[in-house]
Parts: structure tokens; C-alpha cells; sequence
């Protein structure tokens, strides 16, 4: 699965419609039994979005992130740099 269609039909969709822009040919479930929490079928062309399991990895990457902010093995830099220029919520 290329990642540019990941982010335009998963993410895109997620984000703007709460839906995953495939003609249907996705489901969500609430549930944690997938390896990942978006797993992809190639043979039925059909994503599933674990909301259970993709929670759990969110919450893993944010805690290796304040990890290594804690520990100096991510630097607040990046963190910033990515910040500029974007719009701020009132």
C-alpha cells in the first residue's frame, strides 16, 4: 500500500469526513484485534481501521515521544520547527 493513498483515503477521510474514502470498501471497528491499528487486504482491496489498537499505538508513540524528550533523545527543536507557520487555535 503506498502511503500517499494511505493519507488520502484514510487520513483524509478520517480527518474531514469521518469516513474512509474508499467507496465503501472499509470498515471500522471499535474493537483491538488487529496487528495494527489500520490493517489493509490486498486481496479484497479493503482497509480496517482498529480504533482499539490504533488508540494503543497513539498512546505508545506519544509516550516514546515525551520519553525521549525526558531522556534527550528527541529534541523539542523538531517539535517546534514543525509548529511554525501554522495556524493557532484561539
Amino acid at each position: 500500500m503506498c502511503g500517499i493513498q494511505l493519507y488520502e483515503e484514510v487520513r483524509c477521510g478520517l480527518a474531514h469526513e469521518y469516513l474512509i474514502e474508499t467507496s465503501g470498501n472499509a470498515r471500522i471497528d471499535m474493537g483491538n484485534a488487529g496487528l495494527h491499528g489500520i490493517d489493509y487486504d490486498k486481496t479484497s482491496k479493503k482497509y480496517i481501521f482498529w480504533v482499539g489498537t490504533y488508540f494503543d499505538e497513539f498512546k505508545a508513540a506519544v509516550n516514546r515521544y515525551i520519553n525521549g524528550l525526558e531522556n534527550g533523545t528527541e529534541i523539542l527543536q523538531s517539535l517546534e520547527d514543525s509548529l511554525n507557520d501554522r495556524p493557532e487555535l484561539l
